[in-house]
């Protein structure tokens, strides 16, 4: 059986682990992303290098994970969008998506669990957010 895929559908599946590469049907694009979410996690737990400043650091390496999340989220919806209809394949079934959604979390579980004692705590330190109280923050609305 052949069908259309619908760019839309890559672009919603690729939000959840990218398992919209499931769905156009590019499992070695999949296993990089995996790769890179594991190495990314990973990342948190290395010390920091002796070159550069630790904020910096951390600035490049978020600025970096979303450079290519968005990359890879536009990449599924792009194949998608130009392929001609495919061939239904094994594992375009639900089943099959479920699966790795529980082993991707799984993974990603255990391997937080295995690095939490290692984590650099100045990584989340680094990281600064702008506060403001409640009342300046309603006192800069009106």
């Amino acid at each position: 059986m052949t069908v259309k895929r619908k760019w839309w559908i890559a672009l919603l599946l690729q939000f959840y682990f990218a398992s919209g590469y499931i769905y156009v049907g590019r499992l070695k694009r999949l296993a990089l992303y995996v790769v890179f979410l594991i190495l990314s996690i990973a990342m948190i737990c290395l010390p920091p290098l002796k070159f550069i400043e630790f904020q910096t650091q951390a600035t490049l390496l978020s600025v970096l994970q979303a450079l290519f999340s968005i990359f890879f989220t536009v990449d599924a919806a792009r194949i998608a969008y130009f392929e001609e209809e495919f061939e239904v394949k094994s594992y375009n079934r639900w089943w099959v998506y479920l699966l790795y959604w529980l082993l991707v979390i799984a993974i990603i579980g255990t391997l937080m669990y295995v690095t939490a004692p290692y984590i650099n705590p100045d990584f989340f330190k680094s990281i600064v957010m702008p506060r403001l109280s409640i009342g300046a923050l309603i006192s800069s609305l009106f």
